[in-house]
């Protein structure tokens, strides 16, 4: 067979590629288009970054932009749930301006107020100054973060307030996150 650029038959590479990575060769371009198109759907719903967002009945969420150390961009998701006794439970509690504030308020009370890791600690003091009344809840060392905070700390055992709605899971394996 003679080789056509563009065509993989013929090529010697290819065919000495072991057969995984045949399919990673052939798909390649697709692989790359549907990235790009990933890319793009990314930029978009980070573009309606700081808004809240209804997912579904009762959930709500509030996507950011968020780069670790080193500048790599993870992005980060504050989640709202209206619980089954109508109060509210607000997990990942991140950068949020008053607009946002003012549409949680709509929605009903802040009753708990979760940090999961001991990287949330950044504007933990912001939304315990908005909800004063609400219950907070961090990982046992987050005290050394923010000693400010009256929390609860988390345990294996899902708290009663909003285990009738929410089954809790304590991710074991990354110390430093608490």
């Amino acid at each position: 067979a003679r080789h056509v650029p563009g065509n993989r038959r013929g090529d010697a590479r290819y065919d000495r590629l072991p057969r995984y990575a045949v399919a990673v060769f052939k798909s390649s371009s697709r692989r790359r288009l549907a990235a790009a198109r990933d890319t793009l759907a990314l930029r978009n719903q980070l573009e309606e970054e700081g808004m809240l967002r209804k997912l579904d009945e009762n959930l709500w969420v509030i996507d950011h932009e968020f780069a670790m150390p080193g500048g790599i961009q993870i992005g980060t998701r504050t989640t709202v749930i209206r619980l089954s006794d109508g109060s509210l439970f607000v997990h990942a509690l991140g950068p949020a301006d008053d607009g946002d504030h003012v549409e949680i308020s709509k929605l009903g009370h802040v009753a708990h107020a979760v940090a999961p890791n001991l990287f949330h600690n950044e504007f933990v003091e912001d939304w315990a100054s908005r909800y004063e009344g609400a219950k907070f809840y961090a990982p046992e060392t987050f005290e050394e973060k923010v000693p400010s905070l009256d929390f609860e700390v988390l345990t294996d055992e899902t708290p009663v307030a909003w285990s009738a709605d929410i089954k809790q899971v304590k991710v074991e394996g990354a110390p430093v996150l608490g």
